[in-house]
């Protein structure tokens, strides 16, 4: 893998992995401010009421000067690896 500490030089391009789902390694952080807790569940409640979906996860993200930010919804809820950390 690439060091992370090493800086790129200037305009070299560096391949990055852009998926950070617990089947690639990445870890649930379960301390979520209140306030931000409210705020991802109204909006996947929207999310999930739009489409009619029973049972599912939504892959929200904060971007910055964006604000939240749906990236998908799965039909197929892996929870193998969530149980297991």
């Amino acid at each position: 893998g690439e060091d992370l500490a090493k800086v790129p030089a200037q305009g070299a391009l560096v391949p990055v992995q852009w998926k950070h789902n617990l089947g690639h390694g990445a870890v649930a952080d379960h301390a979520v401010d209140p306030e931000m807790r409210t705020q991802l569940v109204t909006l996947a409640k929207q999310v999930v009421d739009s489409i009619g979906m029973q049972f599912c996860s939504v892959d929200i993200v904060e971007v910055e000067g964006e604000g939240l930010m749906v990236m998908e919804v799965n039909s197929g809820v892996m929870m193998d690896h969530f149980m297991a950390q």
